[in-house]
């Protein structure tokens, strides 16, 4: 389970299924396709929430997210870093 204050938490039922979840990290000038899973360090919080598309992926929504046990693709971990993700994908608190 995500880290109880966590702004925005996986859905449930994906986790159930086993689902990793995409999210695109930003990065200066690109972006850093990765999928996240849930643990209990995984801390999610709503930066910015749009009514139209982000990026070409369908993500709606900015979101910051630190999680000390999972890593980005140049293997740091990930620490405070913005991301585009898929409202659909969470669930609010």
């Amino acid at each position: 389970m995500s880290k109880e204050n966590s702004h925005l938490t996986i859905r449930e039922d994906l986790i159930a299924e086993g689902y990793l979840v995409p999210v695109s990290l930003l990065s200066v000038g690109d972006y850093d396709p990765i999928h996240i899973k849930d643990t209990p360090y995984l801390d999610i919080t709503c930066e910015h929430a749009s009514d139209g598309q982000l990026d070409d992926n369908g993500s709606t929504l900015l979101v910051r997210i630190t999680d000390p046990t999972q890593f980005d693709s140049d293997g740091e971990h990930i620490k405070d870093r913005l991301a585009f993700a898929i409202n659909a994908d969470y669930d609010w608190h």
